[in-house]
């Protein structure tokens, strides 16, 4: 019995074939593809030796010149790009062009950064150390171990550094506030519109 060998169109030298019949198929192993020709008389590229290169690698490992192919999990080893574009519906197109682990000032960072988490950490401690300014906001719990300087009296403090014990604040005038203390058995009394502590003298008879 002879066999029947049922071959198609193809070459070792020429990419691709000039033309073919509707439905005709033909390999080309010089650029490794397999080609079919069309109702238009033209010929595309639908499969081949060389589109199976780019997936013959490990499912989750990004391998160059391949495709990406993710693992059971849907995950990729790592991915390289060298400019992400972020885009939402209707607005302007915003390219990433990189990653920044460090900040020095506030004009060294634009739109086209991603800021890692240390460098925002390494920014927002070196701002915080520097110098705090609160405007119109509502801190709800803060703990200060200390300060360099006291506060003053005009942003709700008593613009002391130490205190006098078992003292007595009082304001001085309208812009500042003072300490007076007295001793044992004394009162405190208005001498010459100043608070202070002594004793009362009963007068003569």
């Amino acid at each position: 019995m002879t066999d029947n060998i049922i071959q198609i169109k193809r070459s070792d030298s020429t990419s691709a074939p000039e033309s073919l019949e509707y439905g005709e198929l033909a390999y080309s192993f010089s650029s490794n593809n397999l080609f079919i020709g069309t109702s238009s008389n033209t010929v595309i590229t639908i499969a081949g030796g060389s589109f199976m290169d780019y997936l013959n690698h490990t499912p989750g490992t990004l391998t160059a010149n391949s495709a990406i192919i993710v693992d059971v999990n849907s995950n990729i080893d790592n991915l390289s790009v060298e400019n992400f574009r972020i885009q939402s519906s209707g607005s302007d197109t915003t390219y990433i062009t990189e990653i920044i682990n460090s900040i020095t000032t506030e004009s060294s960072v634009s739109n086209n950064q991603i800021m890692s988490a240390y460098a925002i950490k390494t920014y927002v401690d070196q701002v915080a150390s520097s110098n705090v300014n609160i405007t119109g906001g509502t801190i709800q719990s803060v703990t200060i171990s200390e300060l360099d300087e006291p506060i003053a009296t005009s942003d709700g403090g008593t613009g002391k550094t130490s205190f006098t014990e078992n003292g007595v604040l009082y304001a001085s005038n309208t812009s500042f506030l003072d300490f007076i203390s007295g001793a044992n058995g004394e009162i405190l009394q208005i001498t010459s519109s100043i608070p202070a502590f002594g004793g009362i003298d009963g007068g003569e008879y």
